[in-house]
């Protein structure tokens, strides 16, 4: 998609941006939107894009005026990232350990589980890292290897079944259940009394939000963790 000529990739990053978004938790339109608005650049600028909730203009426009100096500051992922393996090896590095592993860690301990991952045995692991990424993708089907080797195995709707992650419906709590919990950590006084975020953006961000022109659960959920860890810090002060 980064070969076509920029003017054709702004075009389509125009004519997504029309797109309704869904309330689901998979929201097709708005994953179309992150990818189209990030292939506006180059390969490392579309994985930022594509992994982080705010682009370089609404960071400019989130945070306050007297700290707007931390949107011209916000890092840049570590490394060179210029093609697909170089983003396994960084995920492998930092989004498995650090999040995905943390997160199952947590859940299944907290349920007195003793979870184990077996493809990530260290042996396996180190096989299959040092394998190239296209051996392991073929075009858009993923675990193409995996599926090669469990063929015959597993019954073949699990083999052409789609991926499903552990997903919960952050766009309908913070629309219906929690939407009076989001108002209330989000209320401008509030932010504007904590001073990092900016109170006008954040109230356009909710209101296009409850509009259900599009599906900004990610953005919102980031802003409460923000000033939840900021109330909670200044308590400890």
């Amino acid at each position: 998609y980064l070969k076509l000529p920029r003017a054709l990739r702004e075009g389509f990053w125009s004519a997504a941006r029309l797109l309704p978004e869904s309330r689901s938790a998979k929201n097709v339109p708005g994953r179309l939107k992150r990818f189209f608005g990030g292939g506006r650049g180059d390969f490392s600028d579309a994985y930022d894009s594509w992994i982080s909730y705010f682009g370089p203009e609404e960071r400019a426009r989130l945070y306050a005026s007297a700290r707007s100096g931390a949107a011209g500051s916000a890092p840049r992922l570590p490394g060179r990232l210029d093609s697909p393996d170089d983003i396994f090896a960084y995920e492998l590095r930092n989004y498995l350990s650090d999040d995905l592993l943390c997160l199952a860690d947590r859940v299944s301990m907290s349920n007195s589980l003793e979870l184990r991952v077996p493809f990530l045995d260290v042996r396996l692991a180190g096989l299959l890292a040092s394998a190239p990424l296209a051996l392991k993708t073929r075009g858009f089907t993923l675990k193409a290897l995996l599926k090669k080797i469990v063929a015959g195995r597993l019954p073949a709707e699990i083999l052409s079944g789609p991926k499903r992650g552990f997903q919960v419906p952050l766009a309908r709590w913070y629309w219906e259940e929690l939407k009076g919990f989001v108002r209330e950590v989000l209320n401008g006084g509030s932010i504007e009394k904590n001073g990092w975020l900016s109170p006008g953006y954040i109230a356009g961000m909710l209101k296009e939000h409850e509009s259900g022109r599009r599906n900004l659960s990610d953005q919102i959920h980031s802003v409460i963790m923000f000033e939840l860890w900021l109330a909670s810090n200044r308590k400890l002060a």
